[in-house]
């Protein structure tokens, strides 16, 4: 065993570790920022070697057939570059997290608990490459959200009681539809020592398998207007609860996008068809409610959601197997979030506040080198292949997209009766750091945009 399977093996068991020291020092009021500060600083540090050996020093990737591997016995990682990429932006966003509200007083050690547990159950579910685990880790991960979301306003919370049923019964039923759909889709081989879950050379992809697929690509998105769950998770649950829920969401696509890549490269362009005009209606119902909230969250929660919808609209203008946009998607998704977050949590009655707010506007404008840059460069070099419609419609959404930002500019710093998040919360009691630590999420952001692709 060398020193990076060592440092795999710690870097999923820490947050384990990090759960049972919080049941330790339940007693004390910073147990979670203490714990979980030390559990990313750790967690980067054991991924140091692992980036090193993945990333500069290997010689062969193969991401598209990696996580359909083992089926039964073995139980094998896959340290894929995107995969890799992802882990960093999920241990930035979770350390953010851990000094975010939790939620009630009363649960708030049971929360942090949970959370922990949540975080390396998903690292889990990133790197595993048996497709039966990587179901039962998104079951795993859903049931574990729905305590953390039920507990965090109260049990008898109305709010908590929807959008954690909707998020149990969502992601539940998708793993439970993926494990029928590698049924239909793969068949098992008896090799010597194991059976493993193979493509079929003769059949190829069933109409029923893709129909599958489709089905759980489309319910795996959040979209406007029927997933009003998601909506009211980012306005109304604790800072934390949120971001553990956007970064699973994040993951769940990516798995999602991976799929794509290794089975359904040659996608019919009808189903391909119907996958883009979901997305487009998505970004729509998305930017079309920003112009009818209120507080400063709920407005630039609304992006968020265009976001995810734009995830369909990249597979929908994809060319073979090239899915570079739904990659880094999954990779801004979460950072953008926190960022959300902590922007709408300020009051903006100082200078520094005023600017770092105006920096992060910039950044969802779209200047050259950004995030936001480059997934519409992305998108839109696509749609003027793909022909004047889908120009067209490209055009359309990236105008209503900034549209939707100035309007957003206006009412923050021009209209002095929006509201911020409403509610007291520790982003604001430690400003300095918070905001230096945002900054450095938006550099993180636009550094991996720049370098993912060269290695996904």
């Amino acid at each position: 065993m060398n020193f990076v399977t060592v440092a795999s093996f710690l870097y999923c068991l820490s947050p384990l570790v990090a759960l049972l020291l919080v049941a330790g020092l339940r007693r004390s009021k910073n147990a979670m920022n203490w714990v979980g500060t030390g559990l990313g600083v750790f967690r980067l540090l054991f991924l140091i070697p692992i980036i090193d050996a993945v990333l500069i020093h290997a010689t062969k990737l193969q991401p598209a057939i990696g996580f359909i591997d083992e089926f039964a016995i073995r139980v094998s990682t896959d340290w894929s570059g995107h995969r890799i990429w992802f882990l960093l932006v999920v241990d930035c966003c979770f350390l953010m997290s851990y000094f975010m509200r939790v939620g009630t007083a009363r649960h708030q050690i049971l929360i942090e608990m949970m959370l922990y547990a949540c975080q390396a159950v998903i690292t889990l579910y990133v790197i595993t490459s048996n497709l039966l685990l990587a179901n039962a880790m998104q079951a795993s991960t859903a049931l574990i959200l729905f305590f953390i979301v039920r507990l965090s306003l109260g049990e008898k919370s109305s709010t908590a009681s929807y959008i954690s049923n909707r998020v149990l019964m969502t992601y539940a039923c998708l793993a439970i539809l993926g494990i029928v759909w590698s049924i239909s889709e793969y068949t098992i081989v008896n090799r010597p020592g194991f059976p493993i879950l193979e493509l079929s050379p003769t059949t190829g992809a069933s109409s029923l398998a893709i129909r599958l697929w489709m089905i759980a690509l489309l319910f795996s998105v959040p979209l406007s207007p029927w997933s009003s769950w998601f909506n009211r998770a980012v306005v109304d649950l604790p800072e934390a609860v949120t971001m553990a829920l956007v970064v699973f969401v994040s993951a769940v696509i990516l798995r999602a996008g991976e799929t794509y890549v290794s089975v359904y490269t040659d996608l019919p362009s009808a189903y391909k068809l119907l996958v883009y005009l979901t997305g487009v209606m998505g970004c729509v119902f998305s930017l079309a409610s920003l112009f009818t909230v209120e507080t400063r969250r709920a407005m630039l929660g609304c992006i968020p959601k265009f976001f995810l919808s734009l995830v369909l609209v990249g597979i929908g203008v994809a060319r073979g197997g090239n899915l570079a946009v739904v990659y880094l998607l999954c990779l801004f998704i979460p950072i953008f979030c926190g960022v959300v977050l902590y922007s709408s949590s300020l009051s903006l009655n100082t200078n520094y506040q005023r600017v770092f707010v105006g920096i992060f506007l910039l950044f969802l404008i779209g200047f050259p080198g950004s995030p936001a840059y480059q997934i519409f460069s992305l998108v839109g070099g696509r749609s003027l292949e793909m022909g004047p419609g889908y120009a067209l419609i490209f055009a359309v959404l990236w105008f209503s997209y900034f549209f939707s930002i100035v309007f957003i500019c206006r009412r923050i710093f021009l209209d002095e009766e929006t509201a911020a998040v409403g509610v007291e919360t520790p982003l604001t009691k430690a400003p300095v750091l918070m905001t230096s630590y945002a900054i450095f999420m938006l550099l993180f952001m636009s550094f991996i945009a720049l370098v993912s692709g060269r290695v996904s």
